[in-house]
């Protein structure tokens, strides 16, 4: 592990993510560091237990997104010699970003949520990115916008508080790539500086976009066909019963 990114959604986290990989980092993104350690983040999230980050950033050089960002203090600790990125944003733009996000998980959440019995995956999937953002966040109701703003302070200032200021650097993707390649030590790409999850895009992904996507889509699949298989059954011993 090389690079923890500390910033909170909706500071450009996705454009530094982009930025990275550019670089040549293999990055964690919210899918990587959640998807594929569900119920090691249930148990953190609903059992008390203490985020094992060796053993979910061990293969990663960059960890950008939830929720890493939230355990940024147990990842240095676990892999002192990171670098930490925590990017700033203009906070009234941000809330009203963080605003819009919220309403657009929580609309998604009551749209899905009595398909949840379907797909034990979107299950613990959903519970993990509510509690997530209970916890970052300190409420997932749209009208929280003091706390949202408190939360806000408090971490970034935690950040800086903690972080040495040798191995930190408060940035702005507006800057560009000079300071995040004078920071990590290398050349400017001869590329432009990515902006990624421009208004909130990624929302409207098609489902196949993600593998917790996919993974989601077969459970439905095979939970649809199941019960297409007992009502055949069942139609088939009616059958039998009145006209066999």
């Amino acid at each position: 592990m090389k690079v923890i990114c500390a910033g909170p959604a909706k500071t450009g986290t996705k454009s530094i993510s982009k930025a990275l990989q550019i670089l040549g980092l293999k990055v964690y993104n919210w899918e990587e560091q959640t998807f594929d350690f569900l119920d090691h983040w249930v148990d953190v999230f609903q059992n008390g237990a203490k985020p094992d980050v060796k053993y979910v950033y061990e293969n990663a050089d960059a960890v950008v997104d939830m929720p890493g960002k939230f355990f940024f203090e147990e990842i240095l600790e676990a892999f002192p010699d990171c670098k930490v990125i925590t990017s700033e944003r203009d906070e009234h733009s941000w809330v009203e970003s963080l605003v819009n996000q919220i309403k657009v998980f929580n609309t998604a959440t009551f749209a899905l949520k009595p398909l949840v019995v379907l797909s034990p995956t979107l299950k613990k999937l959903f519970f993990v990115l509510l509690a997530f953002t209970d916890a970052m966040f300190g409420s997932h109701d749209p009208k929280a916008t003091y706390v949202f703003r408190k939360r806000f302070r408090s971490h970034n200032e935690r950040v800086k508080a903690v972080v040495p200021s040798d191995k930190l650097l408060v940035y702005n993707i507006k800057q560009g790539w000079k300071p995040l390649c004078d920071f990590l030590e290398c050349e400017i790409p001869n590329v432009p500086f990515p902006h990624e999850n421009i208004k909130g895009e990624v929302a409207n992904m098609p489902l196949e976009a993600t593998r917790a996507g996919c993974q989601i889509k077969r459970e439905f699949m095979r939970a649809l066909l199941g019960i297409c298989s007992l009502i055949v059954i069942f139609v088939a011993i009616v059958c039998y019963v009145y006209y066999g």
